[in-house]
Protein backbone atom coordinates (compact mmCIF):
# COMPACT_ATOMS: atom_id res chain seq x y z
CA UNK A 1 0.00 0.00 0.00
CA UNK A 2 0.96 3.60 -0.51
CA UNK A 3 1.30 6.79 1.71
CA UNK A 4 -2.19 7.55 3.04
CA UNK A 5 -0.52 11.29 4.17
CA UNK A 6 -1.82 10.50 7.85
CA UNK A 7 0.17 9.96 11.16
CA UNK A 8 -2.57 7.39 12.05
CA UNK A 9 -4.09 5.31 9.27
CA UNK A 10 -7.91 5.56 8.98
CA UNK A 11 -9.19 2.33 10.29
CA UNK A 12 -9.90 0.12 6.42
CA UNK A 13 -5.96 1.69 5.70
CA UNK A 14 -4.68 0.16 8.57
CA UNK A 15 -6.18 -3.13 8.29
CA UNK A 16 -4.55 -3.43 5.17
CA UNK A 17 -1.70 -2.37 6.58
CA UNK A 18 -1.80 -4.79 9.72
CA UNK A 19 -3.12 -7.91 7.25
CA UNK A 20 -0.04 -7.71 4.82
CA UNK A 21 2.57 -7.50 8.11
CA UNK A 22 1.10 -10.91 9.26
CA UNK A 23 1.54 -12.53 6.47
CA UNK A 24 4.97 -11.70 6.03
CA UNK A 25 5.21 -13.69 9.63
CA UNK A 26 5.84 -10.16 11.63
CA UNK A 27 4.56 -10.57 14.82
CA UNK A 28 4.85 -6.66 16.54
CA UNK A 29 3.67 -3.75 15.00
CA UNK A 30 4.87 -0.08 16.51
CA UNK A 31 2.78 2.67 15.51
CA UNK A 32 2.28 6.20 16.07
CA UNK A 33 -1.50 6.59 17.44
CA UNK A 34 -2.56 10.37 17.10
CA UNK A 35 -5.17 11.86 19.01
CA UNK A 36 -7.33 12.18 15.57
CA UNK A 37 -7.15 9.14 15.20
CA UNK A 38 -8.28 8.04 18.48
CA UNK A 39 -10.95 10.48 18.62
CA UNK A 40 -11.78 9.11 15.03
CA UNK A 41 -11.85 5.33 15.81
CA UNK A 42 -9.47 4.54 13.41
CA UNK A 43 -7.43 2.02 15.48
CA UNK A 44 -10.29 0.24 17.00
CA UNK A 45 -9.64 -3.02 15.50
CA UNK A 46 -6.78 -3.25 16.99
CA UNK A 47 -5.29 -5.26 19.87
CA UNK A 48 -2.74 -2.97 22.00
CA UNK A 49 -0.23 -4.94 24.32
CA UNK A 50 1.49 -2.14 25.48
CA UNK A 51 0.64 1.94 25.10
CA UNK A 52 3.00 4.52 25.90
CA UNK A 53 2.58 8.16 26.36
CA UNK A 54 5.64 10.91 26.25
CA UNK A 55 4.22 14.18 26.46
CA UNK A 56 1.36 16.48 25.41
CA UNK A 57 2.03 20.50 24.14
CA UNK A 58 0.20 23.10 22.17
CA UNK A 59 -0.80 21.11 19.03
CA UNK A 60 -4.22 20.13 16.83
CA UNK A 61 -6.16 22.75 18.70
CA UNK A 62 -7.81 23.65 15.61
CA UNK A 63 -9.58 20.22 15.83
CA UNK A 64 -9.50 19.86 19.90
CA UNK A 65 -10.49 22.96 20.67
CA UNK A 66 -9.11 22.66 24.59
CA UNK A 67 -5.82 20.80 25.98
CA UNK A 68 -7.96 19.30 27.97
CA UNK A 69 -10.18 17.53 24.74
CA UNK A 70 -6.51 17.01 23.38
CA UNK A 71 -5.58 15.05 26.71
CA UNK A 72 -8.28 13.03 27.04
CA UNK A 73 -8.76 11.82 23.23
CA UNK A 74 -4.94 10.79 23.99
CA UNK A 75 -6.38 9.18 26.80
CA UNK A 76 -8.21 7.06 24.96
CA UNK A 77 -5.00 4.67 24.09
CA UNK A 78 -4.85 3.48 27.50
CA UNK A 79 -8.72 3.02 28.45
CA UNK A 80 -10.54 0.98 25.47
CA UNK A 81 -11.56 -2.53 26.91
CA UNK A 82 -11.23 -4.34 23.86
CA UNK A 83 -7.86 -3.69 23.52
CA UNK A 84 -6.90 -5.98 26.18
CA UNK A 85 -4.02 -3.43 27.18
CA UNK A 86 -1.26 -5.14 29.18
CA UNK A 87 1.06 -2.61 30.09
CA UNK A 88 1.49 1.32 29.94
CA UNK A 89 4.62 3.70 29.44
CA UNK A 90 4.12 6.94 30.82
CA UNK A 91 6.66 9.71 31.22
CA UNK A 92 5.52 11.20 34.60
CA UNK A 93 7.95 14.10 34.66
CA UNK A 94 5.08 15.62 31.90
CA UNK A 95 1.94 16.61 34.31
CA UNK A 96 -0.45 15.06 31.64
CA UNK A 97 1.50 11.72 32.28
CA UNK A 98 0.97 12.12 36.03
CA UNK A 99 -2.98 12.22 35.50
CA UNK A 100 -3.00 9.88 33.10
CA UNK A 101 -1.45 7.24 36.21
CA UNK A 102 -3.82 8.52 38.46
CA UNK A 103 -6.89 6.80 36.03
CA UNK A 104 -5.43 3.51 35.07
CA UNK A 105 -7.13 0.42 36.03
CA UNK A 106 -5.52 -1.93 38.91
CA UNK A 107 -5.19 -4.37 36.09
CA UNK A 108 -2.73 -2.30 33.54
CA UNK A 109 1.04 -2.72 34.69
CA UNK A 110 2.56 0.95 34.65
CA UNK A 111 6.19 1.13 34.07
CA UNK A 112 6.93 5.22 34.85
CA UNK A 113 9.72 6.57 33.20
CA UNK A 114 11.63 9.97 33.38
CA UNK A 115 14.63 11.76 34.76
CA UNK A 116 15.72 11.22 38.21
CA UNK A 117 15.85 12.17 40.96
CA UNK A 118 12.21 10.93 41.51
CA UNK A 119 12.28 7.34 43.59
CA UNK A 120 9.06 6.37 41.87
CA UNK A 121 10.59 5.60 38.68
CA UNK A 122 11.19 2.08 36.80
CA UNK A 123 13.61 3.67 34.31
CA UNK A 124 14.96 7.21 34.47
CA UNK A 125 17.44 8.53 32.26
CA UNK A 126 20.42 9.83 33.33
CA UNK A 127 23.11 12.40 31.18
CA UNK A 128 26.54 12.77 31.39
CA UNK A 129 26.98 14.19 27.66
CA UNK A 130 24.24 16.24 25.80
CA UNK A 131 25.89 17.67 22.54
CA UNK A 132 23.46 17.17 19.28
CA UNK A 133 25.87 14.79 18.07
CA UNK A 134 26.72 13.39 21.11
CA UNK A 135 24.75 11.56 24.19
CA UNK A 136 26.22 9.20 26.62
CA UNK A 137 24.18 8.39 30.13
CA UNK A 138 22.65 5.33 31.82
CA UNK A 139 19.55 4.34 32.63
CA UNK A 140 18.50 3.53 35.89
CA UNK A 141 14.94 2.65 37.92
CA UNK A 142 13.64 0.58 40.22
CA UNK A 143 13.70 -2.14 37.63
CA UNK A 144 17.45 -2.30 37.09
CA UNK A 145 19.95 -4.19 39.41
CA UNK A 146 22.68 -1.69 37.90
CA UNK A 147 23.11 1.06 35.81
CA UNK A 148 22.83 0.47 31.92
CA UNK A 149 25.91 2.38 30.17
CA UNK A 150 24.21 3.87 26.42
CA UNK A 151 25.62 6.08 23.48
CA UNK A 152 23.59 7.50 20.92
CA UNK A 153 25.64 9.36 18.30
CA UNK A 154 23.22 12.29 17.69
CA UNK A 155 19.67 14.10 18.82
CA UNK A 156 20.92 15.20 22.41
CA UNK A 157 17.85 15.20 25.06
CA UNK A 158 15.21 14.67 22.63
CA UNK A 159 16.24 11.23 21.49
CA UNK A 160 17.50 10.11 25.00
CA UNK A 161 13.93 10.38 26.47
CA UNK A 162 12.14 8.34 22.63
CA UNK A 163 15.35 6.39 23.76
CA UNK A 164 14.23 5.80 27.07
CA UNK A 165 10.36 5.19 25.77
CA UNK A 166 11.70 2.94 23.62
CA UNK A 167 13.48 0.55 25.98
CA UNK A 168 10.79 0.53 28.39
CA UNK A 169 8.45 -0.87 26.24
CA UNK A 170 11.04 -3.42 24.66
CA UNK A 171 11.94 -4.30 28.28
CA UNK A 172 9.07 -6.27 28.72
CA UNK A 173 9.71 -8.65 25.94
CA UNK A 174 13.35 -9.32 27.14
CA UNK A 175 15.13 -10.87 30.43
CA UNK A 176 17.10 -8.24 32.86
CA UNK A 177 20.10 -10.29 31.44
CA UNK A 178 19.78 -9.35 27.86
CA UNK A 179 19.12 -5.44 28.79
CA UNK A 180 22.99 -4.35 27.64
CA UNK A 181 22.31 -6.15 24.69
CA UNK A 182 19.57 -4.76 23.53
CA UNK A 183 20.67 -1.03 24.43
CA UNK A 184 23.76 -1.83 22.27
CA UNK A 185 21.49 -2.81 19.49
CA UNK A 186 19.89 0.58 19.80
CA UNK A 187 22.55 1.81 20.08
CA UNK A 188 23.09 1.12 15.87
CA UNK A 189 19.98 3.53 15.42
CA UNK A 190 20.54 6.13 13.09
CA UNK A 191 17.32 8.01 12.83
CA UNK A 192 14.46 9.36 10.62
CA UNK A 193 14.13 11.93 8.04
CA UNK A 194 13.04 15.22 9.43
CA UNK A 195 13.82 14.21 12.89
CA UNK A 196 16.79 15.97 14.24
CA UNK A 197 18.86 15.34 11.16
CA UNK A 198 22.09 16.74 11.34
CA UNK A 199 24.45 17.79 8.19
CA UNK A 200 27.08 19.76 8.49
CA UNK A 201 29.30 21.54 6.15
CA UNK A 202 32.98 21.84 5.10
CA UNK A 203 33.33 25.17 6.84
CA UNK A 204 31.96 24.26 9.60
CA UNK A 205 28.11 25.30 9.92
CA UNK A 206 26.09 22.60 11.08
CA UNK A 207 22.23 22.10 10.19
CA UNK A 208 19.56 20.56 11.93
CA UNK A 209 16.09 19.69 10.15
CA UNK A 210 13.87 18.66 12.21
CA UNK A 211 9.44 18.31 12.48
CA UNK A 212 9.32 20.45 15.11
CA UNK A 213 5.90 22.50 14.87
CA UNK A 214 4.73 23.17 17.97
CA UNK A 215 5.87 26.33 20.59
CA UNK A 216 7.36 23.44 23.00
CA UNK A 217 9.09 21.14 20.72
CA UNK A 218 10.56 24.00 18.77
CA UNK A 219 12.02 25.49 21.99
CA UNK A 220 13.14 21.85 23.06
CA UNK A 221 15.38 21.78 19.76
CA UNK A 222 16.22 24.96 20.42
CA UNK A 223 17.54 24.34 23.75
CA UNK A 224 19.35 21.08 22.90
CA UNK A 225 21.05 23.32 20.55
CA UNK A 226 22.04 25.96 22.52
CA UNK A 227 23.63 23.43 24.91
CA UNK A 228 26.52 22.69 22.60
CA UNK A 229 27.09 26.51 22.36
CA UNK A 230 26.81 27.54 19.30
CA UNK A 231 28.37 30.64 18.15
CA UNK A 232 24.90 31.57 16.80
CA UNK A 233 21.51 29.83 16.01
CA UNK A 234 19.81 30.66 12.61
CA UNK A 235 16.02 30.04 12.60
CA UNK A 236 14.06 29.04 9.71
CA UNK A 237 9.99 28.10 10.01
CA UNK A 238 6.63 29.34 9.19
CA UNK A 239 3.08 27.57 10.91
CA UNK A 240 0.57 25.82 8.91
CA UNK A 241 -2.41 27.77 7.34
CA UNK A 242 -5.91 26.67 8.62
CA UNK A 243 -4.55 24.89 11.63
CA UNK A 244 -4.42 26.07 15.63
CA UNK A 245 -3.65 29.50 15.36
CA UNK A 246 -3.37 29.84 18.63
CA UNK A 247 0.08 28.55 18.60
CA UNK A 248 1.33 31.04 16.30
CA UNK A 249 2.13 33.94 18.62
CA UNK A 250 3.70 31.34 21.52
CA UNK A 251 5.62 29.81 18.73
CA UNK A 252 7.30 33.43 17.61
CA UNK A 253 8.01 34.49 21.18
CA UNK A 254 9.75 31.10 21.62
CA UNK A 255 11.96 31.99 18.15
CA UNK A 256 12.64 35.48 19.34
CA UNK A 257 13.70 34.44 22.67
CA UNK A 258 16.27 31.78 21.67
CA UNK A 259 17.31 32.26 17.88
CA UNK A 260 20.08 35.27 17.08
CA UNK A 261 18.66 34.96 13.63
CA UNK A 262 15.09 34.40 12.35
CA UNK A 263 13.77 33.60 8.89
CA UNK A 264 10.01 33.43 8.41
CA UNK A 265 8.85 31.44 5.69
CA UNK A 266 5.73 29.25 4.79
CA UNK A 267 4.54 26.18 5.83
CA UNK A 268 1.39 24.43 3.95
CA UNK A 269 -0.33 27.92 3.78
CA UNK A 270 -3.30 26.09 2.04
CA UNK A 271 -6.25 28.27 1.98
CA UNK A 272 -5.31 30.86 4.19
CA UNK A 273 -3.15 34.27 3.55
CA UNK A 274 0.69 33.97 4.05
CA UNK A 275 0.73 37.29 5.27
CA UNK A 276 -1.86 36.38 8.24
CA UNK A 277 0.17 33.42 8.92
CA UNK A 278 3.24 35.00 9.27
CA UNK A 279 1.58 38.53 10.95
CA UNK A 280 0.30 35.87 13.73
CA UNK A 281 3.80 34.61 14.40
CA UNK A 282 5.12 38.22 14.58
CA UNK A 283 2.85 39.15 17.12
CA UNK A 284 4.44 37.58 19.70
CA UNK A 285 7.98 38.84 18.96
CA UNK A 286 8.83 41.57 21.37
CA UNK A 287 9.23 44.71 19.36
CA UNK A 288 13.07 44.43 20.47
CA UNK A 289 13.24 41.17 18.59
CA UNK A 290 11.76 42.17 15.33
CA UNK A 291 15.01 43.26 14.09
CA UNK A 292 16.28 40.01 14.14
CA UNK A 293 13.40 38.96 12.04
CA UNK A 294 13.49 38.34 8.02
CA UNK A 295 10.44 37.40 6.36
CA UNK A 296 10.84 35.58 2.77
CA UNK A 297 8.03 33.54 1.86
CA UNK A 298 9.51 31.45 -0.50
CA UNK A 299 11.09 28.47 1.58
CA UNK A 300 13.47 27.64 -1.07
CA UNK A 301 15.02 31.24 -0.37
CA UNK A 302 14.82 31.50 2.81
CA UNK A 303 16.62 28.51 3.31
CA UNK A 304 19.43 28.76 0.90
CA UNK A 305 19.47 33.20 2.23
CA UNK A 306 20.35 31.54 5.84
CA UNK A 307 22.57 28.83 4.96
CA UNK A 308 24.42 32.06 2.70
CA UNK A 309 24.61 34.00 5.85
CA UNK A 310 25.73 31.67 8.31
CA UNK A 311 29.54 31.34 9.66
CA UNK A 312 31.75 28.96 10.79
CA UNK A 313 29.97 27.83 14.02
CA UNK A 314 26.93 28.92 13.55
CA UNK A 315 24.00 25.97 13.56
CA UNK A 316 20.72 26.72 11.65
CA UNK A 317 17.84 25.34 12.44
CA UNK A 318 15.06 24.26 9.69
CA UNK A 319 12.06 23.33 11.64
CA UNK A 320 8.48 22.54 10.98
CA UNK A 321 7.81 20.58 7.68
CA UNK A 322 10.61 17.59 8.41
CA UNK A 323 10.42 14.50 6.87
CA UNK A 324 7.66 16.36 4.14
CA UNK A 325 7.85 16.90 0.87
CA UNK A 326 5.35 19.21 -0.02
CA UNK A 327 4.23 22.82 0.28
CA UNK A 328 0.25 23.43 -0.27
CA UNK A 329 -0.93 26.53 -1.31
CA UNK A 330 -4.27 26.39 -1.64
CA UNK A 331 -5.83 22.83 -3.44
CA UNK A 332 -2.11 22.29 -4.80
CA UNK A 333 0.44 20.15 -3.43
CA UNK A 334 3.75 21.70 -4.93
CA UNK A 335 7.19 19.58 -4.32
CA UNK A 336 9.30 21.08 -1.53
CA UNK A 337 11.67 19.01 0.44
CA UNK A 338 14.23 21.20 2.76
CA UNK A 339 16.65 17.50 2.65
CA UNK A 340 17.33 18.18 -0.88
CA UNK A 341 17.71 22.33 -0.59
CA UNK A 342 20.18 21.56 1.96
CA UNK A 343 22.34 18.56 -0.11
CA UNK A 344 22.19 20.85 -2.92
CA UNK A 345 23.74 24.00 -0.96
CA UNK A 346 26.12 21.46 0.54
CA UNK A 347 27.61 20.51 -3.47
CA UNK A 348 28.33 24.07 -3.92
CA UNK A 349 28.96 25.83 -0.58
Amino acid sequence: MGATGLTTPEGPDLGAYVLQIVSRGIRFLAIEASSIGLDQYRLDALTVHTAAFTNLGHDHLDYHHSMEAYFLAKKRLFEVDHWNLKTAVINVNDSYGKRLVETLPPHVQILRIGRPPDPSLDYAIELEVCKINDVRGTVKGRRLAKPLVFRLRRGGSLYADNFLTTFAILSEFYAPSEFQDLIAVMEQFTGVPGRFELYESKNGIQIVIDYAHTPESLAAVLELIRRSVPTQIFLVFGCGGERDREKRPRMGSVAASMADRIFLTDDNPRHEDPEKIIADILSGIPSGGVKKVEVIHDRTRAIKTALSKASPGTVVLIAGKGHETYQIYGDEKLHHSDQEIVNQWLQIE
